[in-house]
């Protein structure tokens, strides 16, 4: 308003005043307060002192011209369908609104999933209600065919909530299953609502990224509107055409991007064979998992046609990547909930498959495994590796983890004497323990599982940084192609996980299609399997999937497709004053804050 006062659209109370209301006392605390000046004058003293430090590095990374880069793309923003975000925001308000209690509220959570449960199924959800058990409970707390009709052990066959009155329950997911699974849907139409109001009332999507959002490089969202987080879904993405008038949308995704990274870093030779065969090893694992089931029931299960509601492709998938970034039998028995020896059975039988997979696994257990237990209890200490450092260079450094590791063991191993002195017997488990002996252990423990913590951020590094360098690399080869300086939008870049999309100007299409390419091929030597389908005209994000014909262009291991020969467009020289266009008028005009 003329004051400046801003609101919350959604409860009406002020939120505060916009910078306009601002500025004049912005001006006199700078005018005025000499320590927040020399505070400032610090940042700049400090900044070019790191920059000695690091050795004056060059400019022109890919992470400083795309914080840039986004920066330029989110100020603009891209094209919404404004009607298609209303729709899907009704729909999610509905489904919000018609929830049958608070999702905010953990005790009204619990109250309504426990009504139907029997005390021994409560005790997950008397433990937390948080998205993880409430997921186990939806997943897992079903009957089986050949268990139905199951007595229901809450009533005896007398009849109550849990059975809703029968005495029984019959074949599939029990009342505590629909309801987690009901409620989970709630949750994420609460977070929908949140996203599309913002969409509608801001009437373009302004994409934020933190550049180096994760320890491993990886881009994240960021600025109250996740980007990372918008369903990849056709009914969602196609509310999102992204480019504005007299642009057209490009853009696509890596085939299988962590599996070829994979066999780039295990150097697995049965790995390699099976996927230039095209043979999926998220099917090799899921059969492992499933060994009752083919591999043909396995692949039929990821669009449910086998008449199951268990997507087995997927949970396999889900094994493949939990291996892949350190995980173990115990990830699978607990995320997947497989029987502890199937998981076992299945993660053992991938190894002896992809026995490369197990040796890098085991090099990097190595690098981190500060502390070793032997047979007689001992416990020993050595330094471990302060870092993990990609094959394209890219290190992670794990210095305040280890330090932290290391007193821990310090502390477990030269308790205070006193402690000792203490008669308290504590019991752990079906032993009993002196109080320093149980603390001790607990200090222990904490080492050790810091240090698993270390081996799989490790292993997940190996293969999520370099993923997210070269994401970025092709982003900043189309960013290379907008001119500096002011001047109208060539291409505008986005990247989500491993999909990259670009608003392109229609004649530069095709040079962007050749830069893609370029940028993917010059990996070629390091990652041979590295493959990407680029779509080079989409009606919305959600044609990413959909490209055919002459608007594909398909890099592979067996060569590139879809590419024309003649697709350079050399840049206009912008220092050639003659071919811009007459210098243009400008207006002086007094600025009135109100």
């Amino acid at each position: 308003d003329k004051k400046w006062k801003v609101w919350n659209t959604k409860t009406g109370k002020l939120k505060g005043r916009a910078w306009p209301a601002l500025i004049h006392t912005d001006i006199e605390h700078w005018r005025t307060n000499e320590e927040a000046r020399e505070y400032a004058r610090l940042d700049v003293h400090y900044t070019r002192l790191l920059d000695a430090y690091f050795g004056w590095p060059e400019a022109g990374d890919n992470d400083s011209v795309l914080a840039c880069m986004v920066a330029a793309v989110r100020w603009h923003g891209f094209t919404i369908d404004a009607e298609e975000v209303s729709k899907l925001l009704g729909e999610s308000r509905a489904l919000w609104e018609a929830s049958p209690v608070n999702i905010n509220k953990p005790t009204a959570v619990r109250d309504y999933v426990r009504e139907v449960m029997d005390e021994t199924e409560a005790i997950l959800i008397d433990k937390s209600t948080k998205k993880a058990n409430l997921e186990k409970i939806r997943d897992t707390y079903k009957v089986a065919p050949e268990d139905a009709p199951e007595l229901c052990i809450r009533c005896m066959g007398d009849g109550c909530a849990r059975c809703e009155g029968t005495g029984e329950l019959q074949a599939g997911p029990t009342l505590a299953s629909r309801r987690a699974g009901e409620l989970l849907q709630v949750k994420s139409a609460s977070k929908e609502v949140e996203l599309y109001s913002k969409l509608k009332e801001a009437g373009m999507f302004h994409a934020n990224f933190k550049v180096i959002g994760t320890l491993s490089s990886r881009m994240s969202g960021g600025g109250g509107l996740n980007a990372q987080g918008i369903k990849n879904s056709e009914d969602v993405r196609q509310a999102f055409p992204l480019a504005w008038e007299g642009m057209q949308l490009c853009g696509g995704d890596f085939d299988s991007f962590e599996v070829t990274l994979a066999d780039a870093i295990f150097k697995d030779p049965t790995l390699r064979a099976d996927l230039l065969a095209g043979r999926s090893i998220h099917t090799v694992m899921a059969k492992g998992m499933y060994p009752d089931k083919t591999e043909e029931q396995i692949m039929l299960s990821k669009s449910h046609k086998d008449g199951l509601d268990i997507d087995m492709y997927t949970r396999g998938k889900q094994a493949v990547f939990s291996s892949l970034y350190g995980g173990d039998e115990h990830t699978i028995n607990k995320k997947l909930n497989i029987s502890l020896k199937i998981a076992e059975a299945a993660f053992e039988g991938f190894q002896r498959r992809y026995p490369g997979m197990k040796t890098a696994r085991e090099e990097v257990a190595k690098m981190f495994e500060a502390l070793k237990q032997f047979e007689d209890k001992r416990i020993t200490y050595t330094v471990p590796s302060e870092y993990i450092e990609t094959f394209l260079g890219f290190r992670r450094y794990f210095t305040l983890e280890n330090k932290i590791a290391k007193v821990l063991f310090d502390l477990a191993t030269d308790l205070p004497k006193s402690w000792h002195r203490v008669k308290i017997e504590i019991v752990r488990r079906d032993k009993k323990q002196t109080m320093a002996g149980a603390t001790s252990s607990a200090l222990y423990g904490a080492a050790f599982g810091l240090q698993a913590s270390n081996i799989r951020a490790a292993n997940n590094h190996l293969i999520q940084s370099p993923g997210a360098m070269i994401t970025k690399h092709v982003q900043r080869a189309i960013w290379d192609i907008q001119p500096y300086g002011v001047q109208e939008w060539w291409v505008a870049p986005m990247n989500v996980h491993d999909e990259v999309l670009s608003v392109t100007r229609p004649d530069l299409i095709d040079r962007v299609a050749k830069t893609v390419v370029e940028v993917v091929e010059s990996y070629r030597d390091r990652v041979p399997l590295i493959g990407l389908k680029w779509i080079k005209n989409m009606d919305n994000w959600a044609g990413k999937s959909g490209g055919v014909g002459a608007d594909l262009v398909h890099v592979s291991p067996q060569g590139v497709t879809g590419l024309r020969d003649d697709c350079y467009v050399p840049p206009i020289d912008i220092t050639d004053l003659e071919s811009l266009d007459d210098e243009p008028e400008y207006q002086e005009i007094e600025l009135n804050w109100g």
